[in-house]
C-alpha cells in the first residue's frame, strides 16, 4: 500500500508505470489495492506470475521490492536473471548487489525511491548490466550455491 500511495501521490511518477505482479494470500488487503487503483491510469495489477516469469520480466526496467521481511527471495534472483535493475528495501539482504550498482538498497519513501531512480539513471538502462548480472549469478547463485545457502539458513541447532 506504501508504494502505491507513492505511485500516486507524486507527479515524478506520472511518466512511469507500475505493473504488479502477485498471488492475493489477503483478499480484505488486496480489495483495498485494488480501491486505490482502480481508476489510476499508470498502475495495473496482472496477477501472480507462474509462466514465462523471465520473459514476462525483462520487457520491464526496474524491479521495485519494498517487502520488509523477505529473508531470501528467489524473486530477486529471478528479476536479476530478466535483467532488471532492482530498487529493494534496505533491510533486506542483499547488500552485496548495491555494491555491483545491480541493485539500490533503500528505506522505502517518497524521497528515496525517486532519489533511487536519478542516481541510477545510467545503471537502469545500462547496456552491458546483463553481462556483469550474468557473471554474478553465476559467481555467486548457481543452484549449488543457493542450496547451501538455504541449508545454512534453516540449519537446526537441536536434534529432535
Amino acid at each position: 500500500m506504501q508504494l502505491i500511495d507513492i505511485w500516486i501521490n507524486n507527479e515524478f511518477f506520472n511518466k512511469f508505470k507500475l505493473t504488479i505482479y502477485g498471488e492475493i494470500t489477503d483478499d480484505t488487503y488486496f480489495i483495498k489495492i485494488k480501491n486505490r487503483i482502480t481508476n489510476i491510469k499508470n498502475i495495473i495489477y496482472k496477477g501472480p506470475l507462474y509462466k514465462n516469469k523471465i520473459t514476462k520480466l525483462s520487457r520491464y526496467d526496474v524491479f521495485l521490492f519494498p517487502s520488509k521481511s523477505e529473508n531470501f527471495g528467489l524473486v530477486v534472483l529471478e528479476a536479476l536473471s530478466a535483467g532488471l535493475f532492482l530498487i529493494i528495501n534496505k533491510n533486506l539482504p542483499w547488500k552485496k548487489l548495491q555494491g555491483k550498482k545491480l541493485a539500490s538498497l533503500i528505506k522505502f519513501s517518497e524521497q528515496n525511491l525517486i532519489k533511487s531512480i536519478k542516481d541510477n539513471k545510467k545503471n537502469i538502462f545500462s547496456i552491458t548490466r546483463k553481462k556483469i548480472i550474468n557473471k554474478f549469478l553465476k559467481k555467486n547463485y548457481d543452484w549449488n550455491k543457493i542450496s547451501q545457502i538455504y541449508l545454512n539458513t534453516y540449519k537446526f541447532t537441536k536434534k529432535f
